[in-house]
């Protein structure tokens, strides 16, 4: 939902199907040359590692769950509609 909201689409629709593990999953890397890595200070490279991997996971899937459900909290007060997806709408015709 989170979508709609921050490309300005929410005044041009009025329904949404709603999955419940959601419709789409990112992947996103922090890299880095093993060189470039290993000229950083041990207290840099840890920094680095504090911050990514499972904390940057962590981390960005929060964000994006509290993005989502301040999208729907203002998709509702907009007065959209709320389908959740089932087997007959998830299918292509």
């Amino acid at each position: 939902m989170e979508s709609v909201v921050n490309f300005r689409l929410a005044p041009a629709l009025t329904d949404a199907l709603t999955a419940p593990s959601g419709l789409h999953r990112d992947g996103h890397d922090v890299i880095a040359s093993r060189n470039a890595f290993a000229r950083l200070s041990f207290e840099e490279q840890t920094a680095i590692d504090g911050v990514s991997g499972e904390a940057l996971a962590r981390f960005a899937g929060t964000a994006w769950n509290r993005a989502g459900i301040s999208a729907c909290t203002t998709l509702e007060a907009a007065g959209y509609s709320f389908t959740p997806a089932s087997p007959t709408t998830a299918t292509p015709p």
